[in-house]
């Protein structure tokens, strides 16, 4: 229903390609026609920044969060979000949280989403509140909150279009799927996330799909394929470094080929900038090869982050690898 609207506005800025630019761009995903897409994202993000419109600046926004550009996503969507539509500003909030998130900036994705949440309820924007209320439960669940999530992903589908498969469901059944890979469920976790896209065919909630991969990669084997030909289409390296550790979980566990990806994914986070996606390869490279430098480099971001959950996890697996014989100390 928005990309209509989008067209109209982009008309009355005379600014026609946006809309074109970005419609031909998301074909190009969901066929997976990768290196074309980022062509077209670009020149819409392009267009759309060179405007003071709230709408264009959010669908550039938009546009540079699926270029893998989370900075420029987050400047974008907070311009937008401080142009002074009200009307406009939830959905420039909800960009702006991703693009927070993507950064690693999970306290600051958190403060944007609560605010998107109340704005969007204010306005009577059902669709959108819903969705900030099942992207907090995926929030809460990387926390380790398993009270809140629940309660954020039980607000988030409590509307009878929840039963559809939108995006406050798409975030719900990821947040659970994340409980269930915390309290060592990896199945159910790799079933849950399976509902939200079928990447095959591009239907569901791709976007949140892709977001999802990762997970669903540490839950079970599984062809991690789209979210690689993204992530190198994108050039980024966090998205390059997470189809890396993607890659490693798909090897048997404790074998060369697994570590060798590892390091991969490794070298690709210190130029990526994420400390806590960096934090989380660390820890299942350390779990994998029973490393313990690893596990405290992981403990030892996880603990100034303040992420509690993630500490115990570090700890347990620091155990474990003490209680081997076999362990190394890996780098």
């Amino acid at each position: 229903a928005r990309l209509p609207g989008l067209a109209r506005r982009a008309a009355v800025l005379g600014a026609d390609d946006l809309a074109a630019r970005y419609l031909t761009g998301m074909a190009a995903i969901l066929r997976g026609r990768h290196a074309e897409a980022v062509e077209e994202l670009r020149r819409a993000a392009e267009l759309g920044s060179s405007t003071a419109d709230p709408a264009a600046l959010t669908w550039a926004a938009t546009a540079s969060l699926l270029l893998a550009d989370d900075a420029g996503a987050d400047h974008l969507a907070g311009r937008a979000a401080e142009a002074g539509d009200v009307s406009a500003r939830p959905r420039a909030l909800e960009i702006r949280a991703y693009a927070e998130y993507w950064l690693g900036r999970l306290d600051a994705a958190q403060t944007t989403a609560r605010d998107g949440l109340r704005e969007a309820e204010a306005a009577a924007q059902d669709n959108t509140a819903d969705t900030f209320a099942g992207f907090l439960a995926v929030l809460a669940a990387r926390r380790g909150d398993e009270a809140a999530c629940r309660r954020y992903a039980a607000t988030a589908t409590r509307r009878p279009s929840a039963d559809l498969m939108n995006r406050p469901h798409a975030f719900s059944e990821w947040a659970l799927a994340l409980l269930d890979l915390a309290a060592g469920r990896p199945a159910d976790a790799a079933a849950r996330i399976g509902t939200i896209a079928d990447p095959r065919t591009g239907r569901g909630q791709l976007a949140v799909y892709m977001m999802a991969t990762p997970d669903l990669a540490e839950a079970a084997p599984t062809d991690t394929t789209a979210f690689a030909r993204w992530a190198d289409a994108t050039g980024d390296p966090l998205r390059r470094a997470l189809a890396a550790r993607c890659r490693a979980l798909a090897q048997r566990r404790g074998s060369p080929e697994a570590a060798e990806a590892f390091r991969e994914a490794l070298r690709l986070h210190r130029a990526a900038g994420n400390d806590f996606e960096r934090a989380r390869t660390e820890l299942l490279f350390g779990r994998d090869q029973r490393g313990h430098a690893a596990l405290k480099a992981a403990l030892a971001t996880f603990e100034r982050l303040g992420l509690h959950a993630w500490v115990a996890r570090t700890t347990d697996a620091l155990r474990a690898a003490d209680a081997d014989p076999a362990a190394e100390t890996l780098t």
